[in-house]
């Protein structure tokens, strides 16, 4: 949930949207827990625009990563985990 108007000039959230019955692989290091730029080649993408009080609602098939805040401002959200 941000706290502030966001979109693809101050670091929102990008999706790739789509069905999958699982996780997208991850490059397996614990500091940098992220998915290879090369599996994402050719894949939609989606830049999420949200305004203050927004929520995005994912499960964790769901590929997706904070881009690059271009912004001279901080962009604070919330995030919260729910887990069966």
């Amino acid at each position: 949930m941000p706290l502030t108007k966001v979109g693809a000039h101050n670091g929102s959230l990008e999706v790739v949207p789509g069905i999958r019955t699982g996780p997208m692989a991850h490059n397996g290091d614990p500091e940098n827990h992220t998915i290879k730029e090369e599996d994402l080649e050719g894949q939609r993408k989606l830049i999420i625009e949200c305004g203050l009080g927004s929520a995005v609602f994912l499960d964790s098939f769901v590929p997706h990563r904070a881009i690059p805040n271009l912004s001279d401002a901080v962009r604070w959200s919330v995030v919260t985990w729910m887990m069966a």
